[in-house]
């Protein structure tokens, strides 16, 4: 073998084979000729192929010059991150599949790398294009999509996780309203992803809670009157019509939450709860919260932050706004 300069061999010639000829040389040398190299190979030795998934695309921004950064939920795995390579010059290999709140099918490299996945292509399933087109239901699609993304976690409840969403998702497509859809669905979120609030009996005596009512952030459950003073706090006000609402809306299976109805006072009191108690314990606020507040206060009301159902105190009664 002739030394190059530098006195390096010439590497052998097969290290210079062409992929097209890869598997035919593989076949020849190491397995002899005639026959097949993935019929040999056999199930003890399997050839990597791609991978697929069920998913629901949660954000979407870009990466580079030409990539996009997807993250999704699926139902073996939670949420995944993903790059799609030439995502926003070539759109055939994603065509309509990289949209947030899009039920697709993606394909992913056999290997990822770390914790980021390589997103090959992608097959649209649903794009709920009428929840798109109503700002209220597009509110509260996100909300429930951000939700599902960061409480997706005890692997036992990721399959009813996803389907929770994929089922908001399609009733919010089909009409129904968000002001009931909202509070039911993302409180059978929070039961899911290990944040259920105790709603059934007073955290200090054990008996039914009796008004006034006060909920607890740190003990995230329902004080009655009596015991309110000994709550840990900081607490929220809850009148008994919101707190029956959201009992029952925690006993019924996910099928039957749409028999529920909040009116907007309701609607807003149990937002409000869920908006304190999350912040509580994740350490931050929902994105969505601000997109879902502008859709419905057009008239320059001030939101969830507004009037006596935000109102946070202590035991003491000392407020913190």
């Amino acid at each position: 073998m002739k030394p190059r300069r530098g006195g390096h061999p010439r590497p052998p010639l097969y290290f210079e084979l062409s992929t097209l000829n890869l598997e035919l040389f593989q076949a020849e040398v190491f397995i002899g000729p005639g026959r097949n190299f993935r019929e040999s190979v056999g199930q003890d030795h399997p050839i990597m192929t791609e991978r697929q998934t069920p998913a629901i695309v949660l954000t979407v921004r870009e990466y580079g010059e030409a990539d996009l950064l997807v993250t999704f939920l699926t139902p073996e795995r939670g949420p995944l991150t993903g790059i799609a390579k030439h995502a926003r010059k070539s759109r055939r290999r994603f065509a309509h599949c990289l949209e947030p709140l899009s039920r697709v099918v993606f394909f992913l490299s056999p290997k990822p790398a770390r914790d980021l996945e390589f997103l090959q292509k992608g097959e649209l399933v649903r794009s709920f294009p009428s929840l798109r087109r109503d700002l209220k239901r597009l509110g509260a699609a996100a909300l429930l999509s951000e939700v599902a993304g960061l409480l997706a976690g005890p692997p036992d409840a990721l399959q009813e996780i996803f389907a929770t969403l994929e089922d908001a998702l399609a009733l919010l497509e089909q009409g129904e309203p968000p002001d009931s859809l909202l509070p039911a669905f993302m409180l059978h979120l929070m039961g899911l992803g290990g944040y259920r609030p105790r709603l059934h009996h007073c955290g200090g005596c054990g008996a039914e809670p009796e008004a006034p009512l006060a909920f607890s952030l740190p003990k995230g459950g329902i004080f009655c009157g009596a015991c309110r003073g000994k709550a840990p706090g900081p607490l929220l006000s809850l009148n008994p019509g919101t707190w029956k609402l959201l009992r029952l809306a925690q006993d019924l299976p996910r099928h039957k939450l749409l028999r529920l109805r909040f009116p907007p006072q309701q609607r807003d009191q149990s937002l409000v709860i869920f908006r304190a108690f999350l912040r509580y314990h994740l350490g931050k606020n929902l994105k969505s919260w601000s997109f879902w507040e502008k859709v419905i206060r057009p008239t320059g009301n001030k939101g969830l932050n507004s009037g006596h159902t935000d109102k946070i105190s202590s035991p003491e009664g000392e407020s913190h706004g």
